[in-house]
């Protein structure tokens, strides 16, 4: 048992858990990017100055017709061709050197390379690769060995940065670093070479501008990504310790804290059951239920409790303010007085005996302030939607957060953590305010200069929320509470003397800034919408048309299957298998729209918002009427496929050029959201068969997909009528 128990995380590679090293100084290649993103900025703002300026493009002042006149020199004075842009180059060994790369880390997953393989070795063969193809789709040699050059000189400048990682680990930050700069510079590039109206050039540039604030998340998701395929060495996290002994002579008092409010009484009960069967000697456990309502949900919780003894007490307190956060709050003064660590545990959570014994040790540090084990579920392998809502749960605990530790930059997630009591009392307590109180709390204890350990570790497992309804209002807060957190502290990342000052290192602000924001990142699609419209609009009112160059199909051939493999990648490591991914990217894109409707309520709203539970009850089966709780996602597919149909339509150049091919995709972002009615369908059809076995058989899949969806509409409808 103690063997399966150190063996429980299935994602990393067996070297995840190395000796302890230097803190990595690969995150000094986050500054420069950031560097090279403000350069940028400033660049394409003076092109955009220029132009309004002068009312033309063909203008002295321009950098880019500076830099054409400079390769036309070298043409003219050199005596060699080049029919090709500079900038198409760069972007064309960009996408093949990004493709290889992937090719290259799904090889490693299949069959790691040799330890002694070496990085210079690497970089040359695969740029060689990218190279040779860049040469047979452009015809230009000559200028083909001007991004390898600038290639072998990054991979050689950033050796040193990214020691820490392994040769796959390196080749993947330089193969994605290349491709986000070598696409803004095409972009604009093109841009500024279109011959259109001032109007629609400028709406080009300020769709330019909006995507220059994608930047640093996509470069963080870039590091992260790398660290989940690529480290090479670990400081952090570092493993679980055995089982300290229990000759040990002094024990930490731990006081583990159950909030509740309205739960089923038998689910609270077995997690109760669970913390009093925990192999420690010195502990407490406090049940705080607020505001419920009906003494028939508490009452059996309070009489379970009463019957363990003194270990396990019971609270009911209403009325009490604040939801979650405001029941942690008022319980502190209850605690007893040598409490010294503090734990949280959902009620839904059935914990495992050894979860304290393994994680107390860490505490030995003095400045440890919190240690994060990873979510986990339980009774999703029989039922379809769980099995898709499990998927897609599982990269952030399993892979982001680990990886996120490696900088001391990982957060808790509201349960099957420990926080130090001091820590917790210095930084306030619990924020009553925040949707995510939980991630917001490791933001100030952070700011104190305590750090933190997150694991991928499975100490717990809960319920997953057997509608789509309840899993909407799940995201829903889990979108809105990240905002809220940047908005309230955005000052602590602010560098001196603009910050307010606090102990966080770049690394923990810089990906603190990362997850606040990432949800707000989501609406770049919607502004990119908008301006995508105004942008077809204006070249239609002004009888416009741009051919797509090669470049574009290029891209679209080379980059997209790129990156469904590196998606692909993450769920291999993961344990997961193809139908795993598959249903996890379903059930992704089933959320696009709540993240829509709560990014834009954790960016606009000034008054806190409601905290809405997740419903432990099982669920009624509502038939044809579980769809309404996709009605939103249902009439923006439609209204986004009917608008870019009707566009299209109405819009009949004589080929296929770029505007059409803009409106292709925006008709294919329509029809991703039909993924809602799909999840919602499928887990109405789950209640509506509450109990009967499940085939998990993964070569029955499609039949077993269309068949559900039949069954639930021939009952749907049946059930409809019938009335």
């Amino acid at each position: 048992m103690g063997k399966e128990r150190r063996n429980r995380t299935s994602i990393t590679d067996k070297d995840i858990y190395n000796q302890k090293i230097d803190i990595p100084r690969e995150i000094l290649i986050t500054r420069i990017g950031l560097g090279v993103t403000g350069i940028a900025s400033i660049f394409l703002l003076w092109e955009i100055a220029t132009l309004i300026v002068t009312g033309s493009e063909n203008n002295s002042l321009s950098l880019i017709r500076l830099a054409e006149q400079f390769f036309n020199e070298i043409d003219n004075d050199g005596g060699i061709s080049f029919t090709v842009s500079f900038f198409e180059i760069l972007l064309y060994h960009s996408i093949f050197l990004f493709l290889t790369t992937v090719v290259l880390a799904i090889s490693n997953h299949v069959k790691p390379l040799a330890e002694n393989n070496r990085y210079l070795h690497l970089c040359l063969s695969l740029n060689g690769v990218a190279i040779l193809i860049a040469w047979s789709f452009t015809g230009e040699p000559v200028m083909c060995f001007f991004p390898f050059a600038i290639a072998i000189i990054a991979w050689i400048s950033c050796s040193r940065l990214l020691r820490n990682f392994n040769p796959v680990g390196q080749a993947y930050l330089i193969a994605a670093g290349m491709l986000l700069l070598s696409s803004f510079s095409w972009g604009i590039w093109f841009v500024t070479s279109l011959d259109i109206s001032i109007p629609t050039r400028l709406l080009l540039y300020a769709a330019m501008i909006f995507s220059i604030f994608t930047f640093p998340h996509l470069i963080g998701n870039s590091i992260i990504m790398a660290a989940i395929i690529g480290r090479n060495k670990h400081s952090r996290p570092s493993p679980p310790p055995q089982e300290i002994s229990k000759d040990r002579k002094y024990f930490p008092k731990v006081s583990l804290h159950v909030p509740c409010y309205a739960e089923p009484p038998e689910v609270v009960i077995k997690t109760i059951n669970a913390l009093n069967n925990l192999d420690y000697p010195n502990l407490e456990v406090l049940v705080i239920d607020n505001n419920t309502q009906d003494p028939l949900l508490w009452k059996p919780v309070e009489a379970y409790c009463a019957s363990l003894g003194e270990k396990i007490r019971f609270f009911h307190v209403a009325p009490l303010k604040g939801a979650k956060a405001g029941a942690l709050n008022w319980v502190l003064p209850h605690v007893a007085p040598d409490t010294e660590i503090i734990g949280c545990i959902d009620a839904d959570y059935v914990v495992e005996p050894d979860f304290l014994m393994r994680l107390v040790g860490h505490f030995d540090d003095p400045m440890l302030g919190f240690v994060q084990t990873s979510h986990d579920y339980r009774s999703w392998k029989t039922s379809l939607y769980q099995k898709m809502c499990y998927w897609e749960y599982m990269p952030t605990y399993k892979q982001n957060l680990p990886a996120l530790s490696e900088w001391t930059a990982g957060y808790t997630v509201g349960t099957m953590c420990l926080i130090r009591r001091k820590a917790l009392v210095e930084a306030g307590g619990w924020a009553e305010w925040c949707l995510t109180e939980d991630s917001e709390l490791a933001i100030r204890i952070h700011a104190l200069g305590y750090n933190s350990i997150c694991l991928p570790d499975t100490f717990g497992r809960g319920l997953i929320p057997d509608t789509f309804a309840g899993y909407k209002k799940q995201r829903f807060r889990w979108t809105v509470g990240p905002l809220q957190q940047f908005k309230h502290h955005f000052r602590l990342f602010l560098p001196r003397p603009f910050g307010k000052p606090s102990a966080m290192s770049f690394a923990q602000k810089y990906f603190e800034f990362i997850h606040c924001t990432e949800t707000a990142s989501n609406l770049y699609q919607l502004f990119m919408f908008l301006l995508g419209s105004a942008i077809c609009f204006s070249m239609i009112f002004h009888g416009e048309s741009i051919n797509p160059p090669s470049l574009i199909w290029t891209a679209l051939v080379a980059g997209s299957p790129a990156a469904i493999m590196i998606s692909w990648l993450r769920y291999r490591k993961l344990g997961g298998t193809n139908e795993d991914w598959l249903l996890a990217t379903l059930a992704a894109l089933s959320l696009a729209h709540v993240r829509d409707v709560g990014a834009l309520a954790g960016l606009c709203s000034r008054k806190p918002l409601e905290w809405t539970r997740t419903n432990k009850f099982k669920s009624p089966s509502k038939g044809l009427m579980a769809l309404s709780s996709a009605k939103w996602e249902i009439s923006r597919g439609i209204g986004t496929v009917l608008l870019a149909g009707g566009m299209l339509s109405f819009y009949t150049p004589q080929s296929f050029d770029l505007l059409r091919l803009g409106l292709v995709f925006v008709l294919i972002s329509g029809i991703k959201y039909l993924a809602s009615p799909f999840m919602a369908i499928v887990a109405e059809y789950e209640l509506s068969k509450e109990g009967k076995p499940v085939s998990r058989d993964s070569g029955d899949f499609l039949k077993l997909l269309g068949n559900r969806i039949y069954n639930l509409l021939f009952y749907s409808l049946w059930s409809w009528f019938g009335r």
